[in-house]
């Protein structure tokens, strides 16, 4: 009986197993509301997780004139085309020197109460106080990181805002570019001082009104003390497995499971084509050198290979 069953088991091993496709619209659907609830929502909180980035690791020489913002794009959205400024874009605009001054930013400091409707409408973006200009993700200095007509779903702009804020490289494939993200928060989850930040300013017994999280399922997310951080970091970690290994076709053209397959990478060239005369030389040397913040291209892009299910 004994070696009848043993043979029965090694025959069940020597079985070919099918390999299941870990990506179906179903769960690219579900990995959106994870990424929502434990990465947008997370990082991008200006009242609590965004202050604790900026005091540990703002002021540095490459971030040290740069301030988190939130800012509406809509000046020119309702223009006739019998308008003056109907072919204007306040991309444009926002990324020219000089152009907002810092009594009309709108950024947040931290040394000042400000009254920042942090809505879905909104668009993270850094303020170059020197240069008294927008550093975003859909239009900075011609670099079109974003671009929701190319790509429905992406919604990375506060992800974009703590690379550059952290001055790590951005491949322009959009492949490569998420992995480079991924790893940027993996990074920050594994720095003590962002953890130990994180768990005495947010993770201590408080009023329930003033939890204002919400999970993938619109529940409160608990910030009743060290245990609820720890449950909140293995869901961060989750839902970045997850990205890695499927989710990061949400953000590529139509975010179906087949669209890092059927990209164009020509449509993610970053080269910058500009006119002579277009900057002086003077505005030139005072610029931010934005080459340095966004890295190479995919082309120079040097990194050990990855595996892409």
């Amino acid at each position: 009986m004994s070696s009848t069953k043993k043979t029965i088991k090694n025959n069940n091993k020597n079985k070919t197993k099918k390999v299941k496709e870990k990506c179906s619209q179903d769960k690219i659907n579900k990995f959106s509301h994870l990424f929502a609830a434990y990465i947008n929502q997370i990082f991008g909180d200006i009242g609590g997780i965004r202050p604790i980035i900026y005091n540990l690791y703002g002021n540095k020489k490459h971030n040290k004139n740069f301030k988190f913002g939130l800012v509406q794009f809509h000046r020119y959205d309702d223009l006739s085309e019998d308008d003056d400024d109907y072919d204007k874009s306040e991309y444009e605009e926002a990324n020219t020197d000089g152009t907002i001054p810092l009594d009309e930013a709108e950024y947040y400091d931290y040394e000042t109460d400000l009254d920042i409707d942090d809505s879905d409408t909104n668009h993270h973006v850094l303020y170059d106080v020197k240069n008294e200009k927008y550093l975003d993700s859909v239009n900075t200095q011609g670099y079109k990181y974003q671009d929701q007509e190319r790509d429905e779903h992406d919604s990375l702009c506060q992800s974009y805002t703590l690379m550059f804020f952290f001055d790590r490289p951005m491949d322009n494939d959009p492949v490569q570019k998420q992995m480079q993200i991924i790893d940027m928060y993996k990074w920050l989850i594994k720095q003590p001082k962002f953890i130990h930040a994180l768990e005495n300013d947010m993770f201590y017994p408080k009023n329930k009104k003033d939890e204002v999280w919400e999970d993938e399922k619109g529940k409160i997310i608990s910030t009743q003390g060290p245990e609820q951080l720890d449950r909140l970091i293995k869901k961060i970690k989750e839902t970045l497995k997850i990205w890695k290994e499927y989710g990061y076709r949400h953000f590529i053209g139509d975010g179906s499971c087949e669209s890092h397959k059927n990209y164009n990478i020509e449509d993610y060239d970053l080269t910058r084509e500009e006119s002579d005369d277009e900057y002086s030389d003077d505005e030139t040397n005072d610029s931010v050198d934005y080459d340095s913040i966004f890295g190479a291209s995919s082309d120079e892009y040097n990194s050990n290979s990855i595996e892409l299910k």
